[in-house]
């Protein structure tokens, strides 16, 4: 049963010696792409586990301003502004590089911080093969998680959880912090075919004291055998729409359905008895229907028996990210995926903005006049 309820260069401006000096971020970056090594990266945090935690958490607590200019914005922070201890603790992790001629810093990647949990990843200023930059969806995955999962588990002692395409493993942190509220035996694998993403996603599960949880490099045709079977999955695919194919990690296609598609495919095939399982996906629709609608229909024609499905579009939930930002209110108007066209951190192939009107106007001219965010939610019987 199926049931539907401009990137521009950043600059800061040093007053050293009565001179003016400039550097753009556009500069320092393409550097620091080069110098971060997150191998080392992971060998440091295994034995200073204790002492970075805890000056994270003491420099975001204390000064969440310099925090995020640092570790969200990119921007350089005079030294001075860091307490001595915290700029060595974090200048020896490599996550900070100090300018000398400027008596600066600047982050080498981008800190996602959220009620205690710190999540490593690239700044979306990294085009090639970076790790997904932001940490807002895995917010839905936990607030949906505690009704719904609690409710359709509650017999089960044993859980095994799947986080589908999981990026740098934020929501598998978050499961599994949920899941050990819960449930005495737990354990859980995330999923991610981009080898950067899950490097970093070990580090985040180190760093979050995730000892339940693994990540490994696969993709979903070759994901498990036929036999392994989850209690919970989690799937946060690329969705993002385009015209053009592209190797971006939030690729979906035309209708943004693609990898979305397989992954049903898998969640039919790995949901155990009584399991349930959460896709979170665009939509192209109108006030009637949503695509994806049909898309989960021909997927589970043949088992429509066995499943209860329905799809939670996500009020209030902001929509397609422009210059890094979810800008816009969910549904939103077909034509405002146009706005792709000025964002060189999404359009890397550098689409001219009249293919990316042609492209609203195509969808338009399906009948598809709205962009929705959904949840969608599935129960094996």
């Amino acid at each position: 049963m199926l049931m539907i309820e401009n990137k521009t260069s950043l600059s800061f401006i040093i007053n050293k010696n009565d001179n003016i000096t400039t550097l753009t971020t556009s500069d320092s970056i393409k550097y620091f792409t080069e110098i971060i090594d997150i191998h080392q990266l992971y060998k440091y945090i295994l034995s200073h586990k204790k002492d970075l935690q805890h000056n994270l958490h003491s420099f975001c607590q204390n000064q969440p301003d310099i925090f995020d200019i640092l570790f969200q914005q990119q921007h350089l922070v005079p030294a001075v502004l860091i307490d001595n201890t915290t700029l060595k603790t974090l200048l020896d992790a490599s996550i900070l590089y100090y300018y000398q001629e400027f008596d600066a810093v600047q982050a080498t990647v981008k800190i996602n911080a959220h009620q205690g949990f710190f999540f490593f990843t690239d700044f979306i200023s990294r085009i090639k093969d970076r790790s997904f930059s932001f940490l807002d969806e895995g917010f839905i995955q936990y607030k949906f998680f505690d009704d719904l999962v609690a409710q359709h588990l509650p017999d089960k002692n044993n859980i095994k959880a799947w986080d589908v395409c999981s990026g740098p493993a934020n929501p598998l942190v978050f499961m599994e912090h949920k899941l050990k509220e819960n449930y005495n035996n737990i354990s859980l694998v995330g999923t991610e075919i981009n080898a950067r993403a899950v490097n970093y996603g070990k580090i985040n599960l180190l760093l979050n004291n995730c000892a339940y949880s693994e990540i490994l490099e696969n993709d979903l045709d070759n994901a498990f055998e036929k036999s392994v079977l989850f209690d919970y999955i989690w799937a946060n695919p690329p969705f993002g729409l385009s015209p053009q194919f592209d190797l971006l990690h939030t690729f979906g296609g035309k209708y943004g359905t693609m990898v979305v598609e397989k992954v049903l495919e898998k969640i039919k095939l790995h949901l155990a008895p009584k399991g349930v399982a959460q896709v979170l996906s665009y939509s192209v629709g109108n006030s009637t229907q949503l695509k994806i609608a049909h898309l989960i229909q021909q997927v589970f024609e043949k088992e429509a028996s066995d499943f209860d499905i329905n799809i939670k579009i996500l009020e209030n939930e902001k929509i397609w990210r422009y210059h890094g930002i979810k800008s816009c209110l969910n549904p939103m108007p077909i034509e405002y995926i146009a706005l792709r066209a000025n964002d060189p951190g999404y359009n890397t192939n550098n689409i001219s903005r009249d293919d990316w009107v042609k492209y609203a106007n195509q969808l338009k001219g399906e009948g598809y006049t709205q962009l929705y965010f959904i949840l969608i939610n599935i129960y094996r019987k």
